[in-house]
């Protein structure tokens, strides 16, 4: 008996663990400031920081980001230049600003809220003069955020490397199968407040269609994205709300 309740309580201060918010240094005044300056070119707060449970996009075309971001009272327009493209990917608990942030990196896209209404396109070219400078000005202070969630991000990722996964097999996975597979865990183990981490992978997944075999056993999440992410030779990345897997660190 004593045996069962010492290991009970050992299991029960794990998940009280890994209960504990993993993200800390968030936010700063310096980042507050750079999305005041740029909330006039996302989608305003009602909407664009509406969190959506579950969006998933298997084969999606440009027409069904448009019905989708309809459906939430979001007005989209695409330029020519991606009307053809098709994208995979998933998404949990994110905003409406950072799903359409997402989906448009993974299509080498940009976006750009102006007179009440989303417009997707690939160059600033594609834009009138009016819309060309909001862009620039949207980019600069992109740049701006990026730098300053990057140092906030740096003081985060320490966090990972205490956040451990029990145990995961995965057998003859693509990359992107095996993220989806990891992130499920993180919620079975009760990371971030039960809420798991959203692993997004914004490569082109027909770019790295090799499979790998993994079996970890109470390793940290850190440890195990640096080792699937090092067979692809492809760094990730501590967001606010995302682990994030693509060519370049952003």
């Amino acid at each position: 008996m004593h045996m069962r309740l010492s290991t009970f309580y050992r299991t029960l201060l794990v998940v009280l663990a890994f209960a504990a918010p993993l993200y800390a240094q968030s936010t700063s005044p310096e980042l507050e400031r750079l999305q005041a300056e740029i909330a006039p070119y996302v989608l305003p707060a009602e909407l664009g920081t509406k969190v959506i449970p579950v969006t998933q996009f298997n084969k999606a075309s440009t027409q069904d980001l448009i019905e989708t971001m309809r459906g939430y009272g979001v007005e989209v327009v695409a330029s020519e230049s991606i009307g053809n493209v098709t994208f995979n990917i998933s998404l949990r608990n994110l905003s409406l600003n950072r799903i359409l942030e997402f989906v448009t990196q993974q299509v080498s896209a940009h976006w750009l809220y102006q007179d009440g209404r989303v417009v997707i396109f690939r160059s600033g070219t594609e834009l009138n003069v009016t819309y060309q400078k909001a862009f620039e000005h949207k980019l600069a202070l992109e740049q701006q955020i990026r730098t300053e969630k990057r140092r906030l991000a740096s003081l985060r990722e320490e966090t990972l490397k205490e956040a451990m996964i029990l145990e995961l097999s995965v057998n003859d996975a693509t990359l992107a199968q095996t993220i989806s597979q990891l992130s499920m865990t993180t919620v079975t183990n009760g990371l971030n407040s039960g809420k798991g981490f959203n692993i997004v992978p914004l490569f082109n997944r027909k770019l790295y269609t090799d499979t790998h075999s993994y079996s970890f056993k109470n390793q940290s999440l850190a440890h195990i994205l640096d080792t699937i992410c090092a067979d692809e030779a492809l760094p990730w990345q501590l967001g606010e709300d995302a682990i994030t897997i693509d060519k370049t660190r952003n």
